[in-house]
C-alpha cells in the first residue's frame, strides 16, 4: 500500500470514531441552565433546590463575560461553560463584572423530599 493510501484510510477511521457528541459540547438538560446572550442572563432569575448544580452556557459570539457572586466566579471568557452547586437556602445574586445591568439571581430554597 502506497503512504497516501494508509494515511486517507487513517483520516476516515479517525473521523469515524468521532461520535456526534464528541463534536458538539455538552449542555445541560433541563431548567438549569443559564445562557449568556445578548450581553444578558437568560433566565436572570432562577429558583433551585439545595444541592443543585447550576450551569451558565457562553453564547455570545466572540464577547467576553464572567459570572461572579458571592462564594463563587468565572474566568472571564467567551466560550464554554461554568458550573456551581449551591448547598444552602438564600438568595444569590450575581453579575458580569465587564457589562454594567448584566445581572441574575439565584433563589436557592430546601430540598421538598
Amino acid at each position: 500500500m502506497t503512504r497516501t493510501f494508509i494515511i486517507a484510510l487513517l483520516a476516515i477511521a479517525t473521523v469515524a470514531c468521532v461520535s456526534e457528541s464528541d463534536q458538539q459540547p455538552q449542555q445541560p438538560v433541563g431548567d438549569n441552565a443559564v445562557t449568556l446572550n445578548n450581553s444578558r442572563f437568560t433566565p436572570a432569575d432562577m429558583t433551585v433546590e439545595t444541592d443543585t448544580e447550576v450551569t451558565w452556557i457562553w453564547d455570545d459570539g466572540s464577547v467576553s463575560h464572567n459570572v461572579v457572586g458571592d462564594g463563587f466566579a468565572s474566568d472571564i471568557q467567551t466560550e464554554g461553560t461554568f458550573t456551581h452547586t449551591f448547598t444552602e437556602p438564600g438568595t444569590y445574586e450575581y453579575v458580569c463584572t465587564l457589562h454594567r445591568g448584566m445581572e441574575g439571581t439565584i433563589t436557592v430554597v430546601e430540598q421538598t423530599s
